[in-house]
C-alpha cells in the first residue's frame, strides 16, 4: 500500500481558481499527496478523441525527477480510477532544505526539494515552494505542470 507522509492526504490550500485535474488508471495502490507520472504501454492513445479513455493513461508513482504528470487527489487502489492534480497549491514534505520562491522537482513519492542552480538534462522543476522548510518539514508548493 503506498504511504504518505502527510496523515490527511493531499492537503490543498488554493487551486488557482483551476485545479486541472485528469482522470487516469491506478497502476499500483497510490496515496493522496504523492506524486505520479504516466506509465504504460506506449502508443495506446490515438489521434481520434472518440478512441480515447481516461483507461489509456495508466498511472504510476514517480520514480524519478525527470518524471512527474501531477499529484494523486486522493488514494486510489491499483487498477481503479485516480485523480490527479497538474496545478494548484498544496502542503508537502520538503526532502532537504527548501527555500521559499525557489524551483522545486518531485523528488519521488511524497516530497520536493530545490532545483540545484547548475541542474542540466531532462530535470524540469514542478513549481515553486511558497514557504520554507527543512528536511522531513512541510512546506506549501505551488504547483504548475
Amino acid at each position: 500500500m503506498g504511504t504518505t507522509s502527510n496523515p490527511y492526504g493531499v492537503v490543498q490550500v488554493y487551486d488557482g481558481e483551476n485545479p486541472c485535474i485528469f482522470t487516469g488508471v491506478a497502476r499500483e495502490v497510490i496515496s493522496g499527496g504523492e506524486f505520479v507520472m504516466i506509465s504504460g504501454a506506449a502508443g495506446v492513445v490515438g489521434s481520434n478523441i472518440a478512441n480515447f479513455t481516461s483507461t489509456d493513461l495508466v498511472v504510476a508513482i514517480t520514480d524519478s525527477p525527470h518524471k512527474c504528470n501531477g499529484i494523486c487527489v486522493k488514494t486510489a487502489g491499483s487498477n481503479t480510477a485516480i485523480s490527479v492534480a497538474r496545478k494548484g497549491t498544496y502542503l508537502v514534505r520538503a526532502g532537504g532544505a527548501t527555500s521559499g520562491g525557489a524551483a522545486v522537482i518531485a523528488l519521488g513519492g511524497d516530497c520536493v526539494m530545490n532545483t540545484s542552480v547548475s541542474s542540466t538534462g531532462s530535470t524540469v522543476t514542478i513549481g515553486r515552494a511558497m514557504s520554507d522548510g527543512g528536511s522531513e518539514a512541510f512546506v506549501m508548493l505551488s504547483l504548475n505542470l
